[in-house]
């Protein structure tokens, strides 16, 4: 009976590891992000954020995150459509992208826009 007990401990304790490991902030995309490609740019070309990019500039996740975009895939049209005229508002990116803060998203497209 104790060694049904031990066996079945055991067995939960992997599985619980086994589902923790890609969720430790080690994997996560809380230390990384990776890049995210937002599709939805009508004729241009797909807009490829890179979280690496944005670190190597000094900037924190809280400079984003939760004040501008949210941690959800899908989040930042939520508020509203996120196109350059959101952005030329100061929305989304261009909280930032501004030409004050950072280059401007007005005049730099290629900046953002990546073709395939």
């Amino acid at each position: 009976m104790r060694n049904n007990r031990f066996a079945l401990f055991l067995m939960l304790v992997a599985f619980a590891l086994a589902f923790m490991v890609p969720v430790h902030p080690l994997y996560s995309a809380e230390t990384d992000g990776g890049d995210i490609v937002y599709e939805d740019t009508g004729k241009k070309p797909p807009v490829v954020f890179s979280h690496q990019k944005h670190k190597e500039a000094k900037n924190k996740c809280e400079d984003c995150h939760d004040k501008i975009f949210q941690k959800k895939k899908g989040a930042a049209d939520a508020g509203g459509k996120m196109d350059m005229d959101a952005l030329k508002e100061g929305k989304y990116c261009g909280a930032c992208h501004d030409d004050e803060k950072a280059f401007t998203a007005r005049k730099n497209c290629k900046k953002c826009h990546v073709a395939p």
